[in-house]
């Protein structure tokens, strides 16, 4: 008999995305011409955090601190000029001089805003980082979502208001949604997945998916087992409905997460 387990890890947010006009998104000037305008303005983000990380501050996580890793998790709201809302945007970092060093390189940055055309023209990115210090390269880097899963490396990143749920787990109490979308997630893939034959273990399996902004969902990557049962997990995750969004500060949000499989075949 085919049991499955499964718990969501929601780790990292604002993935590549196209852009129709009008935007549905501030973006960097730079940006405007590219295919990605989304894609092009959180990798603009990213190296521009990573940078703030200087070899002085790299010296004193490192040696005094003695971290091998760190998180930066921010929900960075912009208004219809394109600039920053301080009093709506948080920071988590708890290593000071950078947080500050972060919040004033938010405060600086000019962003073409979304359309007039929406009813709402804020704009909000979800941006969470964990830095993993290199021996070799000695300074620190933004590792991938499948890094920390392999390492199994815990992170503390700050919440949105609602992570993405499934279909018919709305209409219940806030704090129940979760568990019901672990739960229709468990029979969704109970149904859908068709395991090759000759497997009588316990299987971990890793989907990474995106969520966009709408609930269509994208799967990025699986990780472990061997291929046969990656192209059947692939197979049923492709047919995963259309979930509703996750949403920071009342505004849906584009999200990463990976979907943890425990599959017992015995």
């Amino acid at each position: 008999m085919k049991n499955i387990l499964i718990a969501i890890l929601f780790m990292a947010s604002a993935v590549a995305m196209a852009q129709k006009k009008p935007l549905q998104q501030a973006v960097f000037q730079e940006c405007l011409n590219r295919e990605f305008t989304s894609k092009c303005t959180t990798d603009r983000f990213k190296s521009d955090i990573t940078n703030l990380i200087s070899k002085e501050i790299t010296d004193d996580i490192s040696n005094n601190l003695r971290a091998d890793f760190f998180t930066v998790s921010i929900i960075l709201l912009i208004d219809e000029n394109g600039r920053m809302i301080s009093e709506e945007t948080d920071i988590l970092c708890e290593y000071l001089p950078l947080k500050t060093a972060i919040a004033n390189y938010l405060k600086s940055i000019q962003l073409q805003p979304k359309s007039n055309e929406k009813k709402d023209q804020r704009s909000v990115f979800t941006l969470n980082y964990t830095f993993v210090f290199s021996p070799i390269d000695k300074k620190y880097y933004a590792a991938s979502a499948g890094e920390l899963y392999t390492k199994k490396i815990i992170t503390k990143y700050l919440p949105p208001d609602s992570n993405p749920v499934f279909p018919g787990c709305t209409d219940i109490d806030h704090d129940k949604e979760s568990e019901c979308t672990q739960e229709k997630l468990s029979r969704f893939f109970s149904k859908k997945l068709l395991l090759p034959s000759g497997i009588s273990s316990t299987i971990t399996v890793g989907i990474f998916i995106t969520v966009d902004t709408n609930g269509e969902v994208t799967v990025n990557r699986i990780i472990g087992g061997n291929e046969d049962i990656q192209e059947e997990v692939m197979h049923a995750a492709l047919r995963l409905p259309k979930l509703i969004p996750a949403k920071a500060r009342g505004i849906p949000v584009e999200f990463t997460g990976i979907i943890p499989l425990y599959i017992n075949t015995k």
